[in-house]
């Protein structure tokens, strides 16, 4: 008898082991970092039930994100420190702004120098022969010096992120090198704003004819953006009457077009492109 509750003793404390085993072992099944081009980025930090399939080296996809456009926001913002150099950028490799993480599925791009070009930063006295003998010949291209970069993709749908790590050549455009955008008039900015779609705007409709838009005085600003304020009306409705369908905040630029919502008050950046 005591042989068998021995047993029994031994069996129940090996499966308690196991079990606590199994439990550490899928708790660290989350990288901690990613191995870019010979260099360690902190991971994407997720609950510990999250799930995650490494598909290669280079994408590594999170089911069970609970609030992953959250996730990727926190992510980006922890990445972009100056500390960690990474820039919001398109695939162009020119800095962009941030995209609305609000919404239910979306993307972002970053991009970090990794090591200069070969021929940039290089000082060295060369006599006008040798720099005429190393010109390249007519029909020839010159080869433009370019940086290695290190590169992210993150994409985001309902309950579930995916991060894609990877290593290009190119040149990051920061925004203050880029030519500044001329600010608009008023009359200029409601008709670029009448340009967009109403379902650029959250707004029912096929288009901006159906719709009422008006600026109104004083600026506010945001996220560090002088803005002005635009009411919007629709006028599909029997009598044609103005009804009042929401306000929004835009910069001079156009560059930024915030949402408010009349209920909370609280402000969400649209994810509209850059005017032409």
């Amino acid at each position: 008898m005591k042989t068998h509750k021995l047993f029994a003793i031994l069996m129940a404390a090996m499966v308690l082991s196991a079990f606590a085993g199994c439990q550490q072992k899928e708790a660290s099944t989350l990288p901690a970092t990613y191995q870019v081009g010979g260099v360690d980025v902190a991971a994407l930090s997720l609950e510990d039930e999250t799930g995650v399939t490494e598909a290669s080296s280079e994408v590594y996809t999170y089911k069970g994100v609970k609030e992953p456009g959250v996730a990727v926001q926190s992510y980006v913002q922890e990445l972009t420190q100056e500390e960690n150099g990474f820039v919001v950028v398109n695939q162009d490799y020119v800095q962009v702004q941030h995209p609305n993480y609000s919404t239910e599925e979306n993307q972002v791009f970053l991009a970090k120098t990794l090591s200069e070009g070969s021929g940039e930063g290089e000082t060295s006295e060369v006599s006008a022969q040798e720099e005429s003998s190393s010109a390249p010949a007519e029909g020839e291209t010159e080869e433009v010096s370019q940086d290695q970069l290190l590169t992210m993709e993150l994409s985001w749908s309902p309950g579930e992120c995916v991060v894609t790590v990877g290593t290009d050549e190119g040149t990051i455009q920061l925004a203050e090198d880029a030519e500044p955008i001329e600010p608009m008039s008023e009359n200029e900015m409601v008709d670029y704003f009448n340009s967009l779609t109403p379902a650029d705007l959250g707004l029912s409709g096929e288009s901006m004819s159906e719709y009422e838009v008006y600026v109104m005085s004083g600026n506010v600003l945001v996220d560090e953006h002088p803005c002005v304020k635009l009411q919007v009306y629709s006028r599909n409705n029997a009598g044609e009457t103005n009804h009042f369908v929401g306000m929004y905040l835009m910069s001079s630029s156009g560059e930024y077009i915030y949402r408010v919502d009349m209920d909370t008050g609280e402000v969400s950046q649209l994810p509209i492109a850059l005017p032409a």
